[in-house]
């Protein structure tokens, strides 16, 4: 049984008690009576809801929800300290979509944070003055993929250079931001780094804190040519504020149907209204992820997943690919090197990403990483 219906049921009986301690008093009676009797038909809208309306077509199950949201005040949320997660995905007519293992290490080295991440590739060696830096979301960190199927990993192997794994499931441009300028900041020492960062058109959104998931992230705003950190996104952002309301309305997520609904328009609204500042949040993020890279000599390479496309197959990309694209020409002309992934391979075609799963497979991230190597060590492929 899903928990939530167990925490359904305890808020019944105790509303329940409730009533039934209070039935005399004049007023916390009637109060009582009113709100168990409208707490039990919300609970039978529920289990409609769940029974005949509410469609799930996979289950996910191994240690893999609770083992990516441990709470962080730098980053919102990171890693759990743990050496293994397991991710299994399963179709409701029971084939599976993938079961693998995910190789988790604490942070360690310079600037030292509170974050720990999958493992990249360690050649048999010395350690080496140059390593590939990888950031992003789950398209970096290799969600659905066992360790050496992963891009960090790939190209590490391709290139027998030291690759960093520092991609987080869900996460965005500020994410990647934020990780940057804490981490690599100040990095003492003369090692050489090329960070790669996979953007794909979400993140744009994502840096906007409109999803359910980024309540705890760390939230931006734009001052003329700046950013400000403000906080977490629940303090500053309106859509994570309203994302809260609705927690708190569905009993935390107990009542799903609330929860549901109203998650999914507040995601559509945060979607169909981005406006200036919100191209402008994640220009100015990979601008100074550039600026700061370059002041010391390592380069800054964007892998841009250029597959724009709307919230269903009717609509309009929300994230404008025109607006993109002239972010991502004044940034390379600033120094930074993009890398276009249809040029690569064909982002349709599903043999590229794992079947009933939109993240990339070995074969894509095989494609990507040679590309890579080629253009961070030409002549080593």
């Amino acid at each position: 049984m899903d928990i939530t219906l167990l925490y359904l049921l305890g808020f019944n009986l105790l509303l329940f008690a409730l009533f039934k301690f209070t039935r005399k008093k004049k007023f916390f009676g009637p109060l009582f009576s009113f709100l168990f009797t409208t707490l039990v038909t919300l609970s039978v809208v529920e289990i409609i809801y769940r029974a005949f309306i509410k469609k799930s077509t996979v289950t996910e199950s191994g240690n893999y929800g609770g083992s990516l949201n441990q709470l962080n005040s730098t980053y919102g949320y990171t890693v759990k300290g743990i050496p293994s997660i397991t991710h299994i995905k399963v179709l409701k007519n029971g084939d599976t979509v993938f079961n693998c293992q995910y190789s988790i290490i604490p942070d360690s080295g310079i600037n030292v944070q509170d974050i720990n991440h999958r493992v990249g590739y360690k050649p048999g060696q010395a350690a080496s003055d140059s390593e590939l830096v990888f950031l992003g979301c789950s398209f970096t960190f290799g969600s659905g993929i066992n360790d050496t199927s992963t891009l960090p990993y790939l190209a590490g192997e391709l290139g027998n250079i030291e690759s960093v794994n520092m991609g987080g499931a869900g996460w965005g441009t500020h994410h990647v931001y934020q990780l940057f300028t804490h981490k690599y900041r100040n990095v003492p020492g003369n090692k050489k780094r090329v960070f790669i960062y996979s953007f794909i058109p979400d993140h744009v959104v994502r840096a906007k804190c409109i999803y359910s998931w980024s309540l705890n992230d760390p939230y931006f705003e734009v001052e003329s040519d700046s950013l400000k950190y403000e906080g977490a996104a629940y303090k500053y952002s309106g859509y994570a504020r309203w994302h809260v309301i609705v927690r708190i309305l569905s009993l935390n997520r107990a009542l799903s149907f609330i929860s549901d609904l109203g998650n999914i328009f507040i995601t559509m609204s945060g979607s169909k209204n981005l406006d200036e500042e919100d191209y402008q949040r994640v220009e100015l993020m990979m601008q100074n992820i550039n600026s700061i890279a370059k002041s010391r000599g390592d380069r800054f390479i964007i892998v841009h997943w250029d597959d724009y496309k709307g919230l269903t197959p009717k609509d309009e990309p929300y994230v404008k690919k025109d607006k993109m694209a002239a972010i991502l020409s004044r940034l390379q002309s600033e120094g930074v090197e993009i890398v276009n992934v249809n040029d690569v391979l064909d982002t349709n075609d599903p043999t590229n990403t794992i079947p009933h799963d939109q993240h990339p497979n070995h074969k894509a991230n095989s494609l990507l990483a040679r590309r890579l190597v080629q253009l961070v060590m030409p002549g080593n492929e």
